[in-house]
């Protein structure tokens, strides 16, 4: 008799600890989610908690080399503005010309195409950055002019 009490006070115990909860000591930020005792993050948010705004690493004043093909490297500047109320959204200007506006999808910020005419040529414009593990802005914009496209990349740091 005792060893079955000693039996159904194990198997308890053990229910009872299957059934803890796994998110009570959890604090997931900014709208993330705890599951399974994880922080599942909304996007354009990482880290352990949810802490990390992922525009921040990109927003500022870069300095770098744009390389285009058949030129030579021009040193540039690009400015990286967050836009107020978005946790995902930037302006990116390039040397102070009309900014694009990016949205960051899964660490990437992403320029979306936008077509425009000049004396009557049309030109398509998009994009893509990153930060590198060195810190550093790498850019790349595709511009496509009469079918034909031109990818430049820039390098930047802060």
């Amino acid at each position: 008799m005792k060893k079955l009490v000693l039996i159904c006070l194990v198997a308890m115990m053990a229910i009872m600890q299957s059934c803890k909860d796994e998110c009570k000591d959890v604090n997931c930020q900014n709208g993330g989610s705890c599951i399974e005792g994880t922080c599942e993050c909304l996007e354009g948010f990482s880290g352990t908690n949810c802490e990390t705004r992922g525009i921040d690493a990109f927003i500022g004043a870069w300095t770098g080399n744009n390389v285009c093909p058949d030129e030579d490297p021009l040193l540039i500047n690009v400015d990286i503005a967050e836009i107020e109320g978005s946790d995902t959204m930037v302006t990116v200007a390039i040397d102070g010309e009309d900014p694009f506006t990016a949205t960051l999808i899964d660490g990437t910020l992403v320029i979306p195409e936008e077509t425009v005419e000049f004396f009557g040529i049309v030109v398509t414009t998009s994009g893509e950055a990153e930060v590198n593990s060195d810190d550093q802005l790498i850019l790349d914009i595709t511009t496509v002019v009469e079918g034909v496209p031109i990818v430049c990349t820039f390098t930047g740091i802060q």
